[in-house]
């Protein structure tokens, strides 16, 4: 006979499917061998009571998820998440109660016999807002003019990197650029008409 035959080894190992919640089992193992013929069986295990094991659920949250998701304004924003729960959890989202802003978090609440919680920062990327108050007139001469004014409160959730600042004489309707890459909050305006009135904008 082939010894190799008489060394091969078998999975000693099943998993058992299609139990019932509750119910009681018990098992037990028999050997066949090649030619048919069949051992007595092993010492009975069990009984064993099939119950499922309840636990917090789990929140798959991608890798993309980790940093802060960035979104234009007056695009829609769409989440997705692996869930990993028994018995099915019901799922709930949560974002501020009011408009959504750069700050804002969506947050993602599953509920069965725990609860689990997921947050994901959303940045909404829009026009900044424009720089609060009255221009300030910081210096005056007969030909130019220092004008300051403050930054923006909200920056449309991006850092602002210059403003566009604009002049038009007061009997005019046409606005010309003084500078459209200013980096700072105050800026010196040159060559001006003595004795003409005008008016000053900065934007980003």
């Amino acid at each position: 006979m082939d010894k190799g035959k008489l060394d091969q080894r078998f999975d000693t190992h099943y998993t058992v499917t299609g139990l019932t919640q509750d119910e009681t089992y018990e098992f037990r193992v028999m050997a066949k061998n090649a030619v048919g013929s069949v051992s007595n069986p092993s010492i009975i295990a069990g009984p064993a009571t099939c119950v499922d094991t309840y636990g917090a659920p789990e929140i798959e949250i991608p890798d993309e998820y980790r940093e802060v998701v960035k979104h234009k304004a007056g695009t829609t924003v769409e989440l997705r998440f692996g869930i990993i729960a028994k018995p099915a959890p019901t799922i709930e989202w949560y974002k501020d109660g009011k408009e959504l802003d750069p700050r804002a978090q969506a947050q993602l609440v599953q509920k069965n016999a725990a609860d689990t919680y997921a947050y994901v920062r959303v940045q909404i990327l829009d026009k900044p807002g424009p720089p609060p108050g009255e221009i300030q007139l910081k210096k005056v001469t007969a030909n130019s003019i220092t004008i300051m004014w403050d930054p923006p409160e909200d920056e449309g959730g991006a850092m602002v990197t210059h403003y566009i600042v604009e002049k038009r004489e007061a009997s005019r309707i046409q606005w010309s650029i003084i500078s459209e890459n200013w980096a700072e909050c105050i800026v010196n305006v040159p060559r001006l008409i003595k004795g003409n009135e005008y008016i000053f904008v900065s934007g980003e």
